[in-house]
């Protein structure tokens, strides 16, 4: 749990700095992670405190209000070694932390954007993860069916077991392209309420189409 708060405090750090927030409190009270040391704990947490049951390729979640009754992530410890199905447990708390932050103050962000910005930071930390070095070649294999480009950026296009390499991918591609300091405008865009047609307008200058054709190209 000490590496965890480490993990988490650094992460922290790094996301203040790229996006901003650090003169002051990232969210008001404190945010909790809970690490269930076996998937039976983390599946009875979902269940009792969350509803629902969780898919078997479901290790971790992040919950956040916006008047912060709720703040807390929890993760099933999966482990230090990463593998091809998993990065392990500080891939996870990189990605969830990541997760909250940018959903903070009740911010309406898509998937994509915020499970990619956290996988994508977790590469520029992790060079050597295995299962984050996987994710380009799974994202080239799920984008192979897609027919109109800007399907890429609507929620529900890919399984929950691919929605996470495609957003890595596309958001790798954008911050390659663009820069942080563009994607971050673009992000901001997106909490401010405009949608991702009027964000990628406003700060690339183009429309959905043409940059998802960018990116598969």
């Amino acid at each position: 749990l000490k590496q965890v708060d480490d993990w988490a405090q650094q992460h922290l750090k790094a996301l203040q700095q790229a996006f901003g927030g650090s003169s002051s409190p990232a969210w008001k009270g404190r945010l909790a992670i809970f690490v269930f040391a076996d998937r039976f704990g983390y599946e009875e947490f979902n269940q009792v405190n969350n509803g629902r049951r969780a898919p078997k390729e479901m290790t971790g979640h992040a919950v956040i209000t916006p008047n912060y009754s709720d703040a807390y992530i929890c993760l099933q410890d999966t482990g230090d070694e990463a593998s091809h199905e998993s990065g392990g447990l500080q891939v996870a708390v990189l990605e969830h932390l990541t997760s909250v932050f940018l959903q903070r103050d009740g911010a309406k962000i898509p998937d994509w954007a915020v499970r990619g910005t956290g996988l994508a930071m977790a590469a520029g930390t992790l060079k050597d993860n295995t299962y984050l070095r996987d994710l380009d070649a799974l994202a080239r294999d799920a984008v192979k069916a897609v027919l109109n480009p800007a399907d890429l950026f609507a929620d529900g296009t890919f399984s929950p077991a691919t929605s996470g390499a495609v957003g890595y991918a596309l958001v790798k591609y954008m911050v390659t392209n663009g820069g942080l300091p563009k994607f971050g405008q673009f992000l901001q865009a997106l909490k401010g309420g405009q949608s991702t047609a009027q964000a990628v307008r406003a700060v690339y200058s183009a429309d959905l189409n043409a940059l998802g054709q960018g990116f598969l190209g």
